[in-house]
């Protein structure tokens, strides 16, 4: 938890114990506190947080800021994705380019019995630049599934949080009520 998280956390269990003691100065003898209101008041002064709404809050926000910063992540490792694929295919078109050249100097001289070997190296050429191309497709696929991922993560927690007080209302009426 952050230090300003802390702080105004305090301030408003500060807040509740002064309102307290106003209430008590009124009338000493109108001052019960229930159990739920103990428990709250017990639980509040012990935790960085004044209730679990803040926590939940804390919680989310922290998930969301993790989430945040992995798309940043996944954005950079696209674009560096896109910049490897790029020089790939120029330094395929350059080797090919250079190829073609070769080829054109043997016609040019009448060695027609090297042009199989500059035919296989270009071959060579264009599959491994297909295959180190699919290997980039595949890796761009797998920063999608892992965008998805995060999305469907973060809209769990957002769910967890919202039903997570309504539970905590339920369980803390059933400890009371045992008591």
């Amino acid at each position: 938890p952050s230090v300003s998280h802390r702080r105004k956390s305090m301030k408003i269990a500060d807040k509740k114990k002064l309102s307290r003691e106003f209430s008590s100065d009124a009338s000493e003898s109108s001052l019960v506190i229930s159990d739920k209101e103990n428990i709250e008041l017990e639980t509040s002064s012990n935790s960085l947080f004044s209730d679990n709404q803040s926590f939940s809050k804390f919680t989310l926000e922290m998930v969301t800021q993790y989430m945040e910063e992995e798309t940043v992540r996944a954005q950079h490792k696209n674009s560096l994705l896109k910049i490897k694929e790029k020089a790939l295919i120029d330094k395929a078109k350059k080797q090919v380019e250079d190829l073609d050249k070769i080829k054109q100097e043997y016609v040019d001289k009448g060695q027609d019995d090297k042009m199989p070997k500059i035919k296989k190296k270009k071959r060579t050429i264009l599959h491994k630049l297909k295959e180190r191309r699919a290997e980039i497709s595949q890796m761009r696929e797998n920063l999608k599934i892992a965008e998805r991922e995060r999305k469907f993560l973060l809209q769990e927690q957002r769910n967890l949080l919202k039903v997570s007080p309504r539970k905590m209302d339920i369980s803390s009426s059933v400890i009371l009520s045992s008591m």
